[in-house]
């Protein structure tokens, strides 16, 4: 069992990787899915990409068709991102975010990406108890729990507003 320590230790610490520090060579699907390992932080194993899910991703539109059968530095930037963004919103939702970037700025969105995760990660681990205490560590997760839900409702009224702005008048 982890200690709390662990937790907010994984929490301040455990970052997917710089745009930079990405692979510069193509990968396999196997190596991806490895390195998706290293790069998507769960305690869940249910949480691990799977292959079908890749492919998923790049028949819904989400992720370019691979060149031959490997994937690149830009693959996995883009999967990155959609991995975390699927946790809350559909794939139509992350479809609609995706068709909003400007063309050619994946290297900027990605480390955008980034920053906002390093930001919001480090803000959850001053509200991480101190104590194993039962009582304390259910109101954390309620706290936890509640937010997320309101987060994902704001994020699905402003997804509302974005294909509003973009639906031509009629």
């Amino acid at each position: 069992m982890k200690s709390l320590e662990d937790i907010k230790k994984s929490l301040s610490e455990e970052r997917p990787a710089t745009w930079d520090d990405l692979p510069d060579i193509d990968l396999y699907m196997d190596q991806v899915l490895g390195y998706m390992h290293r790069q998507l932080y769960s305690s869940r194993p249910e949480s691990n990409l799977t292959a079908a899910m890749v492919n998923n991703y790049i028949r819904d539109g989400l992720m370019p068709r691979t060149k031959g059968k490997k994937y690149s530095r830009s693959h996995i930037a883009r999967l990155t991102t959609i991995c975390v963004l699927k946790q809350v919103l559909s794939v139509g939702d992350i479809s609609l975010l995706i068709e909003m970037f400007p063309p050619d700025t994946l290297k900027q969105v990605y480390e955008k990406y980034r920053t906002i995760l390093d930001r919001d990660l480090s803000s959850v681990v001053e509200k991480v108890p101190d104590n194993n205490d039962p009582l304390e560590l259910t109101d954390a997760v309620v706290r936890f729990a509640i937010a997320s839900y309101a987060n994902k409702v704001a994020a699905e009224h402003l997804i509302d507003m974005l294909k509003e702005q973009r639906t031509p008048d009629l």
